[in-house]
């Protein structure tokens, strides 16, 4: 499952209804997950086993289950993340959400960036259904923790995927404006607020986001 940065921008959006039903779950619930029981490590050795073998042997790996395993040992599953994207992301589909789902959700409550990168390292390998819910999840962060989220994604670069789905974002909202009224006025306003209080990198970065976009300030 792989795709161009180029190919990125034509994704299709009407994906992501699939996956909206299922909301954004809190990382501290994790155990509450209706995940298959077949996917649960029962003891600290399996654990052990599972890290030992994504880490060194990833090819051994079961595709369909590590997404599901790997919501059972979180946060404990960074380095795996960072090392199997994409065997991750081929996984079951509802596991594979849910953990995108954890993983914003832990940056959003911590601001630690040891989660960002996890969520970094995904949307690097991500396309189809999971590209699209990335592009919601990516404007969720925007609209929580603006001034992290900018910080973080203003030093990958103008055309880093955490970039161009910024910019997807900011586009859907100017393309659909039925659909979008209300957010987009709750939009400039955020935006007028940022360009007030931002450091200059992070102002000129969102500024520029904003022109790709064609996303009206006003």
């Amino acid at each position: 499952m792989c795709v161009s940065i180029v190919g990125l921008l034509s994704l299709n959006l009407a994906g992501c209804s699939d996956a909206k039903h299922q909301g954004l779950i809190r990382s501290d619930t994790v155990n509450q997950y209706s995940v298959d029981s077949k996917h649960q490590l029962d003891t600290p050795d399996q654990r052990v086993e599972m890290r030992d073998t994504a880490l060194n042997e990833p090819d051994k790996l079961d595709s369909t289950s590590l997404a599901c395993r790997l919501l059972f040992i979180f946060p404990d599953s960074s380095e795996i993340i960072r090392k199997n994207e994409r065997v991750i992301l081929s996984g079951d589909d509802h596991c594979v959400l849910q953990l995108l789902d954890t993983i914003v959700a832990a940056y959003v409550s911590s601001r630690n960036n040891k989660y960002m990168t996890m969520f970094d390292s995904l949307c690097q390998a991500s396309d189809g259904y999971v590209a699209d819910y990335m592009n919601d999840l990516s404007g969720r962060l925007f609209v929580e923790i603006p001034e992290d989220y900018l910080a973080y994604t203003s030093r990958r670069g103008k055309d880093n995927v955490l970039t161009l789905l910024l910019v997807q974002f900011f586009e859907l909202r100017k393309e659909n404006y039925e659909s979008y009224r209300g957010e987009r006025k709750d939009l400039q306003d955020k935006i007028r607020y940022l360009m007030t209080t931002l450091p200059a990198r992070e102002k000129q970065y969102l500024r520029s986001i904003i022109r790709r976009s064609g996303f009206p300030e006003q």
